[in-house]
């Protein structure tokens, strides 16, 4: 503890002391096997002092438990501006050629790295993130004890490159060294990898800049001695395999810009297509609902027309009726006796029934002029008017029948009479 507060002394220059502090803190007690430091570092004849943090971090793969050597380094502007993070071979370890996470001089690429986020991202969550991303693809193999002092790179795409890795101590090879860690894997590995690069090139950064003005893929060269790294020692029982798959190729990377890209421009690309659409489609509806209706007056006008057509037949009807009827009694006498007086009985009971109704008519007249003269009253008047309707209604009902039959028997001069008769 001594020692720590040491180290905090020495890095007044933060921009953020206290976050520094509890993020360091954090990350310790999860991951035990890193430990922190103060150096001194020179780029191009400038110095500067960096906090670090240096050790191991545990993967597991292929059911194996291997330790990566990692540098952190966090530049003062830090937390707003993430950590550099390199891979730290020892002399039996080679960094493995075209990792898509690990250049050539070990500084690692991550999307969680390039979405930094001051207030969110921490440096415990960036550790499960490396932790679980070496875990699918290690970063480092082991050298042939033949080629322990020759560059490997070049040959090395043809062979099997075994991670290499040291146990924790006690610790056995289907185990992590701390229990804790592969929980914080399992609990946010899902978290972070929703923290998906929007731009490609910032991912082939790292999103971060050099801490000194150095080049970002550089480790800080240091002034004085570099602290010692842990011994790397392979675990109890643990094999090295070559690594089955990447988790995720550039493909992926690509696709899923191209798919993001893509949602943000649908708004602004398809919505006007959309509104166009939309405003067609109304115009559609509309012509649709006028043709209905056309459709409808047109057959409104098929059915007047029809009807049009029958009554035509029967005024024509009607009319060669009338002229054959004043063709038949252009050569007859005229006798005005005839005219006045009924030629039948039906005609007889027209008129006489006609005059039944004319009758009722007058009584109605004069029960309205007896009741204006105050001859009688109200309640006489009333009575009076009921029962004159009443017989009114049976006459004219009883004339329009006698009309019908009239008509019915075709009686010569029947139409005519039946015509005066309805007056």
């Amino acid at each position: 503890m001594y020692q720590y507060n040491q180290l905090w002394n020495q890095i007044g220059f933060y921009s953020n002391l206290h976050r520094v502090k509890r993020d360091v803190q954090q990350l310790m007690s999860q991951v035990t096997s890193l430990r922190p430091s103060v150096g001194d570092f020179s780029n191009q004849g400038r110095s500067i002092k960096l906090f670090y943090l240096y050790g191991t971090i545990p993967i597991y793969y292929n059911g194996a438990q291997y330790n990566i050597p990692v540098t952190i380094y966090l530049d003062p502007p830090y937390p707003n501006s993430g950590p550099r993070c390199f891979v730290s071979p020892t002399a039996n370890m080679a960094i493995k050629p075209r990792h898509k996470h690990v250049d050539s001089k070990g500084m690692i690429y991550l999307p969680y790295l390039a979405s930094w986020n001051p207030s969110q991202s921490t440096l415990t969550e960036l550790m499960t993130i490396i932790s679980s991303t070496f875990s699918t693809d290690p970063p480092v193999y082991s050298k042939p004890a033949s080629a322990q002092t020759s560059a490997s790179s070049s040959s090395s795409s043809s062979t099997e490159h075994r991670p290499s890795a040291a146990a924790a101590a006690g610790g056995s090879a289907s185990q992590p060294p701390d229990g804790r860690i592969g929980g914080i894997v399992n609990s946010l590995f899902n978290k972070a990898s929703g923290f998906v690069m929007s731009n490609l090139g910032m991912a082939a950064q790292g999103g971060q800049p050099a801490g000194s003005g150095g080049s970002p893929s550089q480790q800080p060269s240091s002034s004085t001695a570099s602290p010692g790294r842990p011994s790397v020692l392979p675990s109890s029982g643990a094999s090295a395999a070559q690594p089955s798959q990447p988790a995720r190729s550039r493909e992926d990377i690509l696709r899923e810009d191209v798919e993001k890209q893509v949602k943000e421009r649908w708004p602004r690309v398809v919505q006007p297509i959309i509104s166009r659409l939309d405003e067609q489609l109304d115009m559609q509806d509309q012509r649709e609902s006028f043709g209905r209706r056309i459709g409808v007056h047109l057959a409104q006008l098929q059915e007047e027309s029809a009807s049009i057509d029958r009554d035509m037949e029967a005024l024509d009807a009607t009319h060669q009726a009338v002229n054959t009827f004043m063709e038949a009694e252009k050569h007859r006498k005229f006798v005005a006796d005839e005219i006045v007086e009924p030629s039948n009985a039906l005609s007889k009971q027209i008129m006489e029934l006609s005059a039944d109704v004319a009758s009722q008519e007058d009584m109605l007249d004069k029960l309205d002029e007896a009741l204006k003269d105050r001859i009688i009253n109200l309640a006489d008047f009333l009575q009076s008017v009921r029962e004159t309707s009443r017989e009114a209604f049976m006459i004219r009902q009883l004339k329009a029948k006698v009309v019908r039959l009239q008509r019915q028997r075709s009686v010569p001069g029947a139409s005519l009479s039946a015509g005066m008769a309805a007056f």
